[in-house]
């Protein structure tokens, strides 16, 4: 099984990063065989959607388990679509500290949106584009 986990550096041993569309890093670990790889996560620093994009991202690396501090609802939507549970993760621990966590069954499961989405414009917008 590979788990998803949000990072703020390359490593999976770094910082663990509450945003998920706009965390730096994922660390995909595979509980079975224990490898770890870590990859960029190209939405990142997309001006729009980047919750989606790393969704699909995410979902292309092979996640069937994400861990994020949080979940808005267009990324929520695209990883329930395929399948992949979500966690949410405690800030000021290290990828692999949160990973554990996981393990243990410790960490609350997401089931529904953990936030309204992000709309940085004044006046709102609908921010709901395909």
């Amino acid at each position: 099984m590979k788990v998803v986990v949000t990072l703020s550096t390359p490593e999976v041993e770094g910082p663990f990063e509450p945003r998920f569309g706009r965390a730096a890093w994922f660390g995909v670990v595979d509980l079975e065989t224990g490898s770890t790889e870590v990859i960029e996560n190209a939405a990142a620093s997309a001006p729009s959607g980047a919750g989606v994009k790393a969704a699909q991202q995410v979902i292309k690396a092979g996640a069937e388990v994400v861990i994020a501090g949080s979940f808005g609802p267009h990324a929520f939507e695209v990883l329930s679509a395929a399948g992949v549970r979500m966690y949410v993760g405690e800030e000021g621990r290290s990828g692999s500290a949160v990973v554990e966590q996981y393990r243990s069954g410790s960490l609350p499961e997401v089931t529904q949106p953990t936030h309204g989405g992000h709309h940085h414009h004044a006046g709102g917008g609908s921010g709901g584009r395909a």
